[in-house]
Order: structure tokens, then sequence, then C-alpha cells
């Protein structure tokens, strides 16, 4: 399932292949209460995601309980994800926030963080999108987006304006 899912094939990765596979949907089926269908909610709220039912992407993922310090935060982040797709910016900022402080790295705080901003600007809240993006360019210089803070940061002042 998981290449099903890497490969973005996710119609297969939900319901199966019809031979060797069964699907993220049966496997939560056959397997309620395991860790294996608990990271088969996650996969398959990020493919109903990809999907675009996002109304069944945050029901999956909502109910992924996790734990482990890399797909706890990918999965917080998704969630945030969805949030966007569905126009809620708080709910998704929130989410992204939270995803950055469990994350906890250089690798993946600061993409948390710049989709916060992101989701800042989009609800027009510039100072907190200059805010967002000042602590990716002062606590993340070396990553893709502390190199890219100043862009957003000068977006977010001219939008203010």
């Amino acid at each position: 399932g998981e290449r099903y899912f890497q490969n973005q094939q996710d119609s297969l990765a939900l319901f199966g292949n019809g031979n060797d596979y069964i699907g993220f949907e049966e496997v939560m089926n056959q397997f309620g209460g395991t860790k294996t269908a608990d990271l088969a909610k996650a996969y398959a709220g990020i493919s109903y995601s990809r999907l675009g039912d996002n109304e069944k992407a945050l029901d999956y993922l909502t109910k992924f309980k996790g734990g482990d310090k890399l797909i706890t935060p990918a999965v917080t982040g998704a969630i945030g994800d969805v949030h966007m797709n569905l126009g809620n910016s708080d709910k998704a900022v929130n989410h992204f926030l939270k995803a950055a402080k469990a994350a906890d790295d250089n690798m993946l705080s600061p993409i948390y963080y710049k989709k916060a901003g992101l989701a800042y600007i989009h609800a027009q809240n510039f100072d907190k999108a200059i805010e967002t993006f000042e602590k990716i360019k002062n606590t993340y210089i070396n990553s893709p987006e502390g190199q890219e803070a100043d862009k957003y940061i000068e977006q977010a002042k001219l939008s203010k304006k």
C-alpha cells in the first residue's frame, strides 16, 4: 500500500488492487485497534485529501492516534492542509503551528511554520504572517524556508498597506 501511496495511486492505496493488496480501508477493518490500522488511517486520510474528499480525509486524520516523532507532525500538518482546502485558515494555522512544535527539528519545523505563515497571509493576518516568517528567518536560517523568508515578509508588508 505504501508503494501505491508514494506513487500517488490513491484509489489503489485505499481499496487495493484485487490481487495481493487489500487497501488501507480493509486494513483498518481487519486490523482495527492495531498500530497497523492506526497508520492506515493516516495514509487513508492523506489519500482522500489528494482525491479531493476533504471531509473523509479529516475524519481519518483526526482519528489517527500516532505518537511517532515523524509521522505525528506529518499527520497534524496534513490536517492543516485539509483545513486550508476547506477554507478554514484559523484551524489550519493552529495545526501547522502544532506540527512545527511537535516536529521540533530543522527540517520539518520550518516547513510547517511556512505553511502557517502562508495561512496567515491567506487570512489577511499580515502581522502574524510577518512574525512567523521572521521566526523562520531567525531560527531556521539554513533551511530553504529560512532562505526565502524575506520574500514572504515583503509580501505580507506590501499586502498590509
